[in-house]
């Protein structure tokens, strides 16, 4: 009940006579005398005049007399100018045991606690890190994203920096300058050199023509790169590798019309 107070009763009324003499109605309005003396707040014991103590405890004040005048024979009520007490009352009842104002601290000590226990140390910093690292993905984005070379082909750069996010290898703020000069470069070709980059995987802007190492990629018409100048049956402009598929093809097309079954094994 919310606003209730409690009070100590001590279990010596069990063995003390002027208690357990009492009728079942006088030792009823005794212990509700006491109730009455807790809940005035005061600490002193009072109960108030008979008028008010009839009221309070919804009896009749005949009745509430004739128990007062055996609690007044016993000692267990006192009187002084038509107001009644409980004898002692301060002195069996500690103002330490009013617990409003310890109750006052304990909630605000415990007022900013969660209500469900925090994350472990290991947890809020992996956390934390996850926070950070794609914050500072989000950062360089933004800072790639504006063009400041000309003849650059802003769409295409931008495709190219969340590209460059998306694998986890981000433009850092300071080589935008020199990764946008390298794609202005490209010209009119720079939208054909990025979508080429971003199929093959590459973390940097290579031609159709261009290997990563920079080195251009060999010609089918470029003899250096075949057999055509070696082998007798090589086909104009064929390059080793396919010279080599072809011939282990027709090894194959021979083995499996003779029945002899002598697999060639590309290193």
């Amino acid at each position: 009940m919310a606003g209730a107070h409690w009070f100590r009763f001590y279990d010596e009324a069990l063995n003390d006579p002027k208690v357990q003499t009492l009728d079942l109605m006088t030792f009823k309005i005794w212990v509700n005398c006491l109730c009455l003396a807790s809940a005035n707040g005061k600490n002193n014991g009072e109960l108030g005049t008979l008028h008010h103590v009839s009221f309070a405890l919804r009896e009749t004040e005949s009745t509430v007399s004739s128990a007062f005048h055996a609690l007044l024979d016993r000692g267990l009520i006192v009187t002084e100018n038509e107001t009644f007490h409980i004898p002692k009352w301060a002195k069996r009842q500690y103002k330490s045991d009013i617990s409003t104002d310890r109750v006052r601290k304990h909630r605000k000590r415990y007022r900013n606690v969660p209500e469900t226990p925090p994350d472990t140390d290991t947890d809020t910093e992996k956390n934390k890190e996850k926070v950070n690292q794609k914050e500072r993905r989000r950062k360089n984005v933004q800072k790639a994203e504006s063009p400041v070379v000309e003849g650059l082909d802003a769409e295409t750069w931008e495709t190219w920096v969340a590209y460059r996010a998306q694998i986890k290898k981000p433009i850092k703020p300071p080589s935008v300058p020199a990764a946008q000069k390298q794609m202005a470069k490209f010209a009119d070709r720079q939208r054909e050199v990025v979508e080429h980059s971003i199929a093959n995987g590459y973390q940097g802007l290579f031609a159709p023509n261009e290997k990563p190492n920079g080195k251009p990629k060999p010609n089918g018409n470029d003899m250096s790169h075949s057999f055509a100048g070696s082998t007798a049956d090589a086909k104009p402009g064929e390059s080793m590798e396919a010279y080599q598929r072809r011939k282990e093809a027709e090894q194959r097309r021979a083995q499996s019309e003779t029945g002899d079954y002598q697999w060639v094994n590309r290193e």
